[in-house]
């Protein structure tokens, strides 16, 4: 059994315009308004020797990691030319 080593995630200003409204854990607009959907997440990154936060990066949530599984068969279809190698992943072996 091969584990693989979570990414980096995208650097905190990766994340163009309004989408971490949409996408981001704990965004809500207007009073009323939609929640986000809670893919991503800001996590802290350690410096080396755990002595501060070195810098923050946007990383999948486990519903982000869900809904990539369940849904990439359309994303491949509404973007052609982005890579998705290492995506395949079902729904079902996700935690």
């Amino acid at each position: 059994m091969s584990l693989l080593r979570e990414p980096l995630g995208l650097e905190d200003d990766q994340l163009a315009g309004r989408s971490l409204f949409f996408i981001g854990v704990g965004y809500r607009g207007k009073a009323g308004g939609r929640p986000s959907r809670g893919f991503v997440d800001s996590v802290p990154l350690m410096a080396p020797e755990d002595t501060h936060v070195a810098e923050y990066r946007w990383r999948l949530t486990q519903l982000g990691r869900r809904h990539i599984a369940a849904y990439l068969n359309v994303y491949r279809q509404l973007c052609p030319r982005v890579n998705t190698t290492g995506l395949d992943v079902r729904a079902s072996d996700i935690p």
